[in-house]
């Protein structure tokens, strides 16, 4: 059976790329409302930052949000101002923060994002793709886990992010 579409049938009932786009939009927005609530323990992992540091996840004994993002992400570069606020508001309150690129980006646009920015919280970088195969595969970005002081999941988050519940949920971990 041969199907066509011919311009008639496209005028008709829409362009295909339309719906196409329509149908990639409504899965984003879908995805980017994902909340779910996580049981158990955080993976054992260590971070390995920019600077150099390495931030093992067991060893930090205050809350922490850890944040799965990309360098071709756009909502995940938008939201970075807010992210840093966010930090900046937070880190003196017990809060520790890391931003985790993943294997598919270059370290060096990594690394050149962080420095234009000035980004006050930790960048690290998984090349090999271990703290996102720890944390479950992260099907996209951005992703972030929230973390208790005793090192148990406590959220998660798909999407763009939702600064008056992060704050809410910080608020109650402190």
């Amino acid at each position: 059976m041969k199907i066509t579409l011919s311009n008639k049938n496209a005028r008709k009932n829409g362009s295909l790329p339309a719906k196409i786009l329509v149908l990639a939009i409504s899965f984003c927005l879908f995805a980017c409302t994902n909340h779910a609530e996580l049981d158990g323990p955080a993976p054992s992992v260590v971070f390995k930052t920019l600077s150099g540091e390495a931030i093992e996840l067991s060893s930090v004994e205050k809350p922490m949000l850890v944040n799965f993002w990309s360098t071709t992400c756009g909502i995940c570069l938008a939201e970075m101002p807010e992210l840093t606020a966010l930090y900046n508001e937070y880190k003196d309150k017990g809060v520790e923060m890391v931003m985790v690129a993943g294997p598919h980006d270059r370290p060096n646009e990594v690394l050149e994002m962080a420095e234009a920015a000035s980004w006050p919280f930790p960048v690290a970088l998984d090349i090999d793709g271990e703290v996102d195969a720890a944390f479950g595969k992260i099907k996209g970005t951005p992703t972030r886990f929230l973390i208790d002081a005793e090192g148990r999941f406590v959220g998660r988050m798909v999407g763009k992010v939702e600064v008056a519940k992060l704050k809410e949920q910080l608020d109650k971990l402190i």
